[in-house]
């Protein structure tokens, strides 16, 4: 039963994933009406907030049940820490390093987190059969 419930809430977790990278992309699409800078901006930005959110479900799903209740929750912890660092590391190497315009850039960081909290909304969860 944990395995499934396991399985079923990663499931879960992808699909917001996959809709925050939607949202990214139609937002990248509709930025390029302002030229391919301000979408190619858009995608980075996305990227900084998509990248460690993949990195914290890889950890937070790895253990399921009521015996890995401890295990369960350090993972999560770990991968919190994980995706902020991972965060800060990629805006640094993106201001460093990528020619971005900062506008378009956020404007992307903010679609996907905006989309994070609309994701639960579309994707509900479905009961466990007994």
């Amino acid at each position: 039963m944990s395995s499934v419930l396991s399985a079923q809430l990663k499931s879960q977790a992808y699909k917001i994933w996959y809709l925050q990278l939607l949202g990214v992309l139609a937002v990248s699409a509709l930025s390029f009406i302002w030229g391919w800078q301000s979408a190619y901006s858009v995608l980075v930005g996305g990227f900084v907030q998509l990248l460690p959110a993949w990195v914290l479900i890889q950890f937070g799903f790895k253990h399921a049940g009521a015996r890995a209740a401890k295990k369960i929750v350090q993972n999560f912890f770990f991968g919190e820490f994980l995706k902020i660092f991972l965060t800060i590391i990629l805006f640094v190497i993106v201001f460093k390093y990528i020619p971005v315009s900062i506008g378009f850039l956020f404007i992307g960081f903010g679609a996907s987190l905006l989309m994070f909290w609309i994701a639960p909304v579309i994707v509900k969860r479905k009961p466990l059969n007994d």
